[in-house]
């Protein structure tokens, strides 16, 4: 009974750092299909109803000619990742994303 107790005080404590936006936000990513782009919609329901936080979007392989429905995803800021030559490598790509999050 000791180990259930201790599992569970775990899992609780891990739910509430899930909830809280302080520690944890959850960052979906998708592509301009729309199977994906409601995929992705399901998802941003599930979290919110579940308190966790999402206040970004990635659109992953962003090309301009790309058009979401405007207010697809309400006040979720949507962070547009182009398509990048091979040349630029993985830690690169990291963080280009990573500084357009921060911007």
């Amino acid at each position: 009974m000791g180990r259930l107790r201790t599992l569970r005080k775990r899992a609780v404590n891990a739910q509430k750092q899930l909830k809280d936006p302080q520690h944890t936000d959850f960052i979906g990513v998708f592509q301009a299909r729309a199977a994906i782009i409601a995929e992705q919609l399901r998802l941003n329901e599930s979290l919110e109803a579940l308190g966790i936080s999402q206040r970004y979007v990635v659109h992953n392989g962003f090309d301009a000619a790309d058009q979401l429905p405007a207010g697809v995803f309400g006040d979720r800021a949507i962070v547009r990742l182009p398509i990048l030559p091979r040349s630029v490598t993985p830690l690169e790509r990291i963080e280009g994303a990573a500084n357009l999050l921060l911007a």
